[in-house]
């Protein structure tokens, strides 16, 4: 079905079309969905755990490496309804992501945060895409990159964490930087320094990223390097920072920690180049998004916005 658009001043501005796509072709069907059998803390967000009896998902699969939330299929929802987490969200809604489906995990992450939320648009499906499509494996690539850097990358790194009885030590895999850059590092803390070189494992997406480097795009790989500089700039700031951020103890304290207890806390003065990186960092960042954004209509994850019509309908 093909429908006019009209501005604010009844001007035709564009055609819509509607059709009717089979359940399974949706996008929230795209990832494999292993079974979750180990009891994890459900998270509240990035720093706590939900508790009481409002918690719907508590279990992961063993080899679970965080938690993809993605709560319905349509644009309307994709703005807030879409984070990673180190954990289950305790309102489900999502699913685990393990070494088998991270790459599509990634994907569908990067896709939904990507996409600018419009009247128009608000109630179109996130449709399964066109694997086959030139350069799509790159594009999932750079999805990574995104997914890791936006606003609603809760993972993190929490110590002595109490659950149904135990107590759970939540390691972030989704740290992007050898651990060596922190044991070795001169503004590491005592603490800091014991804890990445008494850590025998490599997090899952910096060992990642080191064996697939040739299949990001360069506008990905200068984002990775300036968020690695930062990590390393940001080091003398660990100290000041506020406790509840961990960023003192924990060597795999994710971006949400970094990001929260460092570059954007307003009692903390960044130097110079620490301030300027970060800014060209978000440019890159920024630059890296609308690369990606066009392509999300071009492998068909959606239907375009709307076309420009010859013609009115009707």
């Amino acid at each position: 079905m093909k429908v006019n658009i009209y501005n604010a001043e009844v001007e035709l501005i564009g055609n819509k079309n509607y059709h009717n796509i089979h359940p399974d072709k949706m996008l929230n069907k795209w990832v494999n969905r292993p079974k979750a059998i180990r009891v994890a803390p459900p998270m509240k967000n990035a720093l706590e755990i939900q508790t009481g009896n409002n918690i719907r998902i508590d279990k992961e699969p063993i080899q679970s490496i965080g938690y993809a939330w993605a709560a319905g299929n349509d644009v309307y929802h994709c703005p807030q309804n879409t984070a990673i987490l180190s954990h289950p969200f305790y309102n489900s809604n999502g699913w685990s992501i393990t070494p088998t489906n991270f790459l599509k995990s990634m994907t569908v992450v990067g896709v939904r945060r990507l996409v600018k939320k419009t009247w128009i648009n608000e109630r179109d499906q996130f449709y399964i895409p066109d694997e086959t499509a030139e350069g799509f494996r790159q594009f999932q690539h750079d999805c990574i990159v995104y997914s890791i850097f936006n606003g609603q990358n809760y993972t993190s790194s929490l110590p002595n964490i109490e659950y149904g009885g135990k107590t759970y030590d939540i390691k972030n895999q989704f740290t992007w930087f050898p651990k060596d850059l922190i044991a070795n590092h001169q503004f590491s803390s005592m603490a800091l320094s014991t804890s990445a070189s008494r850590d025998i494992k490599e997090r899952f997406v910096q060992k990642y990223i080191e064996k697939h480097m040739h299949e990001f795009s360069p506008q990905s790989l200068k984002v990775l390097t300036l968020a690695r500089q930062l990590v390393d700039l940001t080091m003398k700031y660990r100290s000041s920072s506020d406790p509840k951020y961990h960023l003192t103890t924990r060597w795999d304290a994710g971006w949400y920690q970094i990001r929260m207890g460092i570059l954007h806390d307003k009692n903390i003065k960044l130097d110079d180049v620490t301030a300027s990186t970060y800014e060209e960092f978000k440019e890159e960042y920024k630059t890296l998004g609308n690369m990606l954004r066009a392509k999300v209509y071009e492998y068909k994850f959606l239907d375009e916005e709307y076309i420009v019509p010859s013609i009115e309908v009707g």
